[in-house]
């Protein structure tokens, strides 16, 4: 579940001949100790079609912090629109690339991202 405190972006993609909305919520996520400084957040990514477009079954959505893989899906099968998401978490200081791939097109990187508290 997303706190009310989150905050959202989106951005819409062509890639090859697909055309794709990706969604990024960010919130802080709690820590024991409850201090915020030592709070670490949650980045969650939503991918999924616009219009007439689909996911082609092979689709990836990954997510990298210098170049190491943190998360991906890969869509394997489906009969129906679907979406693919990905989830990590972090320090706020980290710079995580967010990569989608598609078969029979160029992977599409897009610049790292970066947060503010």
């Amino acid at each position: 579940q997303c706190p009310a405190d989150s905050r959202g972006v989106y951005a819409d993609l062509t890639v090859g001949e697909y055309r794709l909305r990706l969604n990024a919520l960010v919130w802080s996520e709690a820590v024991p100790d409850g201090l915020v400084e030592d709070s670490e957040l949650s980045l969650l990514l939503v991918l999924s079609p616009m219009g007439q477009s689909y996911l082609p079954i092979g689709t990836e959505l990954t997510i990298t912090e210098n170049n190491l893989l943190h998360s991906g899906q890969n869509l394997r099968w489906t009969g129906q629109p679907t979406c693919l998401y990905t989830q990590v978490f972090g320090d706020w200081e980290k710079k995580f690339t967010v990569g989608v791939l598609l078969p029979n097109a160029l992977p599409k990187m897009l610049p790292p991202l970066t947060f503010e508290r």
